[in-house]
């Protein structure tokens, strides 16, 4: 497949089709790798991944793909991103919320590693049992960070979708919530389980913290910084109130007067 034909983009969001189509299905992703690593990868911006997301969902390649292939391409990107200047949203600014949100995410996920350290590596089944009971409780508590999804969903995707031109990556990211949300579920079902599947939990336990570390990061180094760049900051602000009043899950402040 050439995502790159026919279409109405300038040469680097080209390129990154063609990136793209090379690290999803698997058509020479080394050499295309490295024949793109001093140029379009060097100076691919955060705006670009955007740009480039709504382009392959409008192309219809299947979500399992893309989303495979997004994960591939901005490992690809990574030091581009990381090195591209980020400005953190203003104290008591709406983004400023969600990623005081997304710091209370991290850090109970960060809770959660010791625990899953204890059932692989020790043998005292007193032990084993007492940190699955609390893996139970942690994940359940987690399971708030899906609160969060649907201010995102019902909130903050409407925004985009009503002032953007490029917004369709909003069903992508839509679809790794789903993904989030199934296998938080999944976990606590596995732990609960008289006969506990380590190597099932393992496998979920990898694909809960890869997504939510992921989403983290693409909010902040890409979705957020796009839609303060590209929509009026006091309509993004007017989401307070609404999002208060939906509960997002970790910090959750005072509603504003209008």
């Amino acid at each position: 497949m050439d995502s790159s034909r026919d279409l109405n983009i300038d040469d680097n969001i080209s390129e990154l089709l063609m990136l793209f189509d090379a690290v999803a299905y698997k058509q020479n992703a080394i050499s295309t790798i490295k024949s793109m690593q001093n140029t379009t990868i060097a100076n691919t911006t955060p705006d670009d991944i955007v740009i480039l997301v709504h382009k392959l969902m409008e192309m219809n390649h299947p979500m399992p793909i893309l989303k495979t292939g997004i994960s591939k391409i901005l490992n690809v990107l990574r030091n581009s991103i990381d090195k591209y200047p980020y400005i953190k949203p203003a104290s008591g600014t709406f983004f400023d919320i969600c990623v005081r949100n997304n710091e209370e995410v991290i850090r109970r996920l960060n809770n959660i590693r010791p625990y899953i350290k204890l059932i692989n590596n020790n043998n005292s089944k007193e032990i084993t049992n007492s940190a699955i009971e609390k893996l139970i409780t942690l994940w359940t508590e987690l399971k708030q960070v899906t609160d969060y999804y649907l201010v995102k969903e019902n909130i903050i995707f409407p925004l985009a979708e009503d002032n953007l031109e490029d917004y369709r990556w909003v069903a992508v990211m839509w679809s790794i919530h789903d993904d989030i949300r199934k296998n938080l579920n999944k976990v606590i079902s596995l732990l609960r389980n008289n006969e506990i599947d380590l190597k099932a939990i393992n496998r979920v336990t990898g694909d809960l913290f890869f997504d939510i570390h992921a989403m983290v990061f693409r909010e902040e180094k890409l979705l957020y910084p796009y839609i303060e760049k590209n929509i009026d900051a006091n309509l993004i602000n007017a989401l307070w109130n609404e999002s208060i009043e939906s509960g997002l899950p970790f910090y959750n402040p005072a509603k504003r007067e209008n």
